[in-house]
């Protein structure tokens, strides 16, 4: 089970609470906006084996006021957050923390450090409907990328679902 309210306390300790709770709460957004009611099933591709996730968050309630919030930041910031839960699901030992997102050029969208100081890129990209060639285009992208340990992560949320692959 993955649990979205406890993502900072989880997967990334380093990341301050006002982001943890972005990234919890716009995936829970982005789940919600497709019809996805907590304890919903998330099928992970990840090293040729699939494994079933139960997400796990507190419901959205949409703010009564306007938000600056589009479509595309709430799937950009859910996507980030489902990597970070698939990434410490395959690496719960080595203690994989939040470093920095990356800028123009990097080819990646977040930077993950270990306590041995290595770093991994990490491109998560979302989607609420299904786009076979996606994590394809995304691996294209990560191999323009100078980092020597990278991963792209893939989470569509109508029907559910992710993809890992480390390039």
């Amino acid at each position: 089970m993955w649990d979205l309210r406890n993502l900072g306390q989880s997967y990334v300790p380093a990341l301050d609470e006002d982001s943890i709770r972005q990234l919890s709460t716009k995936a829970a957004r982005a789940l919600q906006r497709a019809g996805h009611r907590p304890g919903v099933e998330l099928p992970v591709v990840m090293k040729a084996t699939e494994k079933c996730c139960e997400l796990q968050w507190v419901e959205y309630s949409p703010p009564t006021k306007k938000s600056i919030d589009d479509d595309t930041n709430v799937t950009e910031y859910a996507g980030m957050a489902m990597a970070l839960a698939i990434v410490h699901t395959l690496y719960p030992e080595s203690e994989w923390d939040f470093m920095r997102r990356t800028v123009r050029g990097e080819f990646a969208d977040i930077v993950l450090v270990d306590r041995d100081g290595e770093e991994f890129f990490v491109e998560a990209s979302a989607a609420q409907d299904q786009d076979p060639s996606r994590l394809a285009k995304k691996r294209a992208q990560l191999r323009k990328c100078a980092a020597s340990f990278k991963a792209a992560c893939v989470t569509e949320f109508g029907p559910p679902r992710a993809a890992y692959e480390e390039v």
